[in-house]
């Protein structure tokens, strides 16, 4: 058996929204980012336990996933003139069953490689330049 250790930065009960897991573990990203550091958000839990409700939100939008709220919160920042040279660019990828698959190119089968400066690439990642954020949200 591989065995993995993991630190967890917050753990949440049932009764937690959305909106409580966005403001305390991802909107600390999406400004963190906005500051010149790298960031991940990476949701990891048993199949069944929520991780795509909490990721997605309701399809009819009355509850937001946190892909929503920190899209949001990108965009708002990327409305600063501060920000203004600033490029967004967007790429959606699952690790599923220890396989990385496209999510905006029909789940095709992906592969992580790793180059001589130790920086992890994903080969064939589909990733579009957002030309325009006015009036996207």
């Amino acid at each position: 058996m591989e065995e993995h250790e993991f630190t967890f930065d917050n753990c949440f009960d049932c009764h937690a929204t959305n909106e409580q897991i966005y403001r305390e573990c991802v909107y600390p990203l999406v400004r963190c980012t906005f500051e010149g550091s790298n960031t991940t958000c990476f949701a990891y839990g048993q199949t069944g336990s929520g991780k795509t409700h909490t990721m997605m939100g309701v399809a009819d939008g009355s509850v937001p996933g946190l892909y929503l709220m920190a899209a949001n919160d990108i965009i708002n920042f990327l409305q600063n003139p501060e920000y203004a040279h600033y490029v967004l660019q967007a790429s959606f990828f699952e690790i599923y069953c220890g396989k990385l698959f496209d999510l905006l190119n029909n789940r095709e089968v992906l592969h992580c490689r790793e180059d001589a400066k130790q920086k992890v690439n994903i080969v064939g990642l589909t990733e579009y330049t957002i030309t325009s954020v006015e009036g996207v949200m």
